[in-house]
């Protein structure tokens, strides 16, 4: 059997140590005291055995006192997740220490990339005291009503369409602001009833009258020219 040994730092009275050991009460406190709610279960456990690449504890006399994650992609990225600090024990160095383990893991395990998001309050700390760099990035909350799904899109661009071609008082087959008829996809290309039916055939034999008609004129008009090219005139 092979015995893994994890690092652990100490800096004064504080120790620091990789993937340590910390209690589900624990974390659930120091969660609450750092980001001042009422205590909630929050199966740290699982998270960070499932999805973690580590996390160091911060340990005071065997009481934990600060605690960061690190999340990454499988690959060259490492993401800082709850980085938090009893409030007693802030500004001594240890969330930075804590980060800077953090960090120094992360590259051994193979990264190359460690992010970080915060408030704008944190900008110090993060930009000054860990190094880390000012970059431009992008958030979508999740929970808003913004929907990812391409055909609320287009239903949305139809009623939108809808709702402007009522807005300037067009009717069904009517003009549109171009001069052309509306949108086929709503109508214009409906069949026409069974009670037409019958006008529509008389509207179809007037037409191919008429077309006769047209054409024996031309055909006409044609022997008369040709006469007349004939004889000179």
């Amino acid at each position: 059997m092979c015995e893994i040994l994890l690092p652990v730092i100490t800096e004064a009275a504080v120790s620091y140590e990789w993937r340590g050991a910390a209690e589900e009460l624990e974390l659930d406190w120091l969660h609450a005291e750092a980001f001042d709610h009422p205590p909630t279960p929050a199966q740290w456990q699982r998270q960070l055995e499932n999805h973690s690449l580590g996390w160091v504890c911060a340990r005071f006399d065997e009481e934990l006192v600060g605690f960061v994650n690190v999340i990454w992609d499988g690959g060259l990225h490492a993401v800082l997740l709850d980085t938090m600090v009893m409030p007693g024990e802030q500004r001594q160095g240890i969330g930075t220490a804590l980060v800077r383990v953090a960090a120094q893991e992360a590259r051994r395990s193979g990264c190359d990339w460690l992010h970080v998001d915060f408030a704008s309050s944190a900008a110090a700390f993060y930009f000054e005291s860990c190094g880390f760099t000012p970059v431009d990035a992008g958030l979508l909350d999740l929970r808003s009503s913004v929907s990812l799904d391409p055909s609320d899109e287009t239903e949305s661009r139809h009623s939108d369409h809808a709702e402007h071609t009522e807005a300037a008082g067009h009717s069904e087959g009517g003009p549109s602001d171009n001069g052309s008829h509306a949108d086929h996809d709503d109508f214009g290309d409906a069949p026409a009833p069974a009670d037409d039916a019958e006008a529509v055939d008389r509207a179809a034999a007037e037409a191919a009258v008429s077309f006769e008609a047209a054409a024996a004129a031309a055909a006409a008009a044609e022997s008369v020219e040709s006469v007349s090219f004939e004889s000179g005139e």
